[in-house]
């Protein structure tokens, strides 16, 4: 009997575990900050002189404050991370809010990525060197003043959770401008791809020099399988794996330069989401996920699927079992089945857990 009971005993704490574990209460993470494009973007689109704006349905059709900015129908895999984290979603920074929160701020910017240009052709955009030296002017001007040493803002800080879901729009605008179907892969796109790292590495630098310890990157996305990809340079075959080729060389070097990063700067840890593999997945294999439509829009798109939601227009009714929200961004349920593989690969390995 005492052996039957400490076997219960053990087995209710291990239960108890997972279930703090799932549900976020075991977060050491004071602060979520988000960093990168329309895929996090939680409205400072709204406030910029850009054509990149989704603040109309049917964006946020489902999304309890409506049409917010996110590029979604609900919420973004930003949302469901800071859900998990116990904390609010962190708003827009350009946006109405309070200042000197505590919790995190968001200053994803659509259509913008890592290179300058990258985006300017709908208007002006944050790009993540711009995102960057927000989040240092934020610490100057907003956090210094609520904390009473430099040690407490160094351990918030160090602490808090940098989460980063950049570079899509850097593939896309260079794809764009060298990709066609007939040559293939771009002779030079591995030279595209170390300038673009060398970039990278240099933002990395300086949050690590402004007192963030903590980095979550996710990888580049299957470009090659989003709809206004496989609409422009695809075939009858689905995916352009052509493109897919490109990101994966990019994915692979990414990793091997956060794995050095952290093995040289002091008590670092950046930590890559493997996304790749599960958006391939879950693209090829929908039902598996509890999806029966990977490949289409929900919502009638402009130009014949390769771009945003036509303003006003009802979506598709089966909206929860849909990969793809317009022929770029992915549906609150696809951003759910993302941010569940971002907790199980990515919360332990930065002891958010």
């Amino acid at each position: 009997m005492r052996n039957l009971r400490a076997i219960l005993i053990i087995s209710l704490m291990i239960l108890n575990y997972y279930v703090f574990v799932e549900s976020g209460d075991l977060s050491t993470a004071p602060a979520l900050y988000l960093f990168g494009d329309s895929l996090l973007d939680g409205g400072n689109n709204n406030y910029l002189p850009t054509v990149a704006r989704v603040n109309y349905p049917p964006y946020g059709t489902h999304f309890p404050q409506g049409s917010t900015g996110r590029f979604t129908n609900g919420k973004t895999v930003g949302d469901f991370i800071a859900e998990s984290l116990g904390l609010p979603y962190p708003p827009a920074y350009l946006g109405p809010r309070e200042r000197g929160v505590l919790t995190g701020l968001n200053y994803a910017s659509g259509a913008c990525g890592v290179f300058e240009n990258t985006g300017k052709r709908l208007g002006l955009c944050l790009t993540l060197d711009d995102q960057v030296s927000l989040f240092n002017k934020t610490i100057e001007e907003e956090l210094k003043g609520k904390f009473k040493t430099e040690k407490e803002l160094s351990d918030y800080l160090a602490n808090s959770l940098l989460v980063m879901y950049t570079g899509n729009n850097d593939f896309l605008h260079y794809v764009r401008a060298n990709y066609s179907k007939s040559a293939g892969i771009p002779k030079d796109h591995q030279q595209f791809s170390d300038v673009l790292l060398h970039h990278f590495y240099n933002e990395f630098q300086k949050l690590y020099s402004l007192g963030a310890r903590k980095m979550a990157i996710f990888e580049i996305g299957p470009l090659g399988c989003i709809p206004t990809v496989i609409k422009r340079y695809g075939t009858s075959e689905g995916c352009v794996e052509d493109i897919n080729r490109m990101v994966t060389y990019f994915n692979g070097e990414l990793e091997i330069m956060l794995s050095n990063l952290t093995s040289t700067l002091q008590d670092s840890s950046f930590v890559l989401n493997p996304a790749y593999s599960s958006v391939y997945d879950a693209i090829k294999n929908p039902t598996k996920y509890g999806l029966t439509d990977s490949t289409k829009p929900c919502c009638i798109t402009w130009g014949n699927m390769t771009s945003t939601c036509v303003p006003l227009l009802p979506p598709c009714h089966d909206y929860q079992k849909h990969f793809f929200w317009d022929s770029l961004h992915p549906t609150e349920a696809a951003n759910f089945l993302a941010s569940k593989h971002f907790k199980k690969s990515t919360f332990s390995s930065l002891h958010l857990v």
